[in-house]
This record gives C-alpha cells, structure tokens and sequence, in this order.
C-alpha cells in the first residue's frame, strides 16, 4: 500500500508545509484585527447616536 504523502517530492512537501505556515501565520494577525474593528465599529455607532 502506498502512502499518499510518499507520493509527494522533498519539493511538494516543503511547498504544502510553507503554504500551512502562512494559513497560521495569516490567522493570528487576524486574531488581533477583529477587536480592533469591532472597536471602530463601537465608536461610529456612538458618533452616530451623539448626532
């Protein structure tokens, strides 16, 4: 039986390790933007409200 990752190259292999990388390294800043955009989110709704 022939395991489907030996059916990759050295080559494939890093590419698919650097493509997940860069999904988990992207993630993480998002993490850190929502909260951000939530508060400016907040604060056009309560500008909105003081006009």
């Amino acid at each position: 039986v022939v395991k489907p990752v030996d059916k990759f190259t050295p080559t494939e292999k890093k590419k698919i390790v650097q493509k997940t990388v860069q999904k988990t390294m992207v993630k993480k800043p998002k993490a850190f933007e929502e909260p951000k955009k939530q508060k400016t989110i907040t604060k056009r709704s309560e500008k909105s409200e003081s006009n």
